[in-house]
């Protein structure tokens, strides 16, 4: 089985509306993600812990749908697109189906931490 991703540039207000309404066309997840180089940096136990981390005002939305409805939900996204004001670039990127669960395993060797502790695939 194939998917298809969107990935769309929104404004950041709008990512909560745009979500349901991506659910409500049959996307089958939804994720809120930072724009490439937008993502602040994590906080360190040494900052302040009153410290406000700037938000970037732009968010990529990604959204997977099955590959065999891709034509019809297109259109309709595309059209919702054109009526979201602050709306930017929309690409759509195929995915390969992949055994997520066992994938990680190749890349994965034992780690032994001590005579009790040992984490393996």
């Amino acid at each position: 089985m194939s998917w298809v991703e969107l990935r769309w540039d929104i404004a950041g207000s709008d990512v909560e509306i745009l979500s349901g309404e991506l659910f409500a066309l049959g996307a089958l997840g939804v994720h809120e993600d930072y724009r490439e180089g937008e993502e602040p940096p994590p906080l360190q136990p040494w900052d302040d812990p009153d410290t406000q981390i700037v938000q970037p005002e732009r968010r990529l939305l990604k959204a997977w749908w099955d590959q065999s409805c891709w034509e019809d939900v297109r259109s309709r996204v595309e059209h919702l697109a054109h009526e979201t004001p602050h709306s930017l670039a929309m690409r759509w990127v195929p995915v390969s189906q992949e055994d997520w669960a066992n994938a990680w395993k190749q890349h994965f060797t034992t780690k032994v931490f001590s005579d009790l502790l040992a984490i393996s695939p």
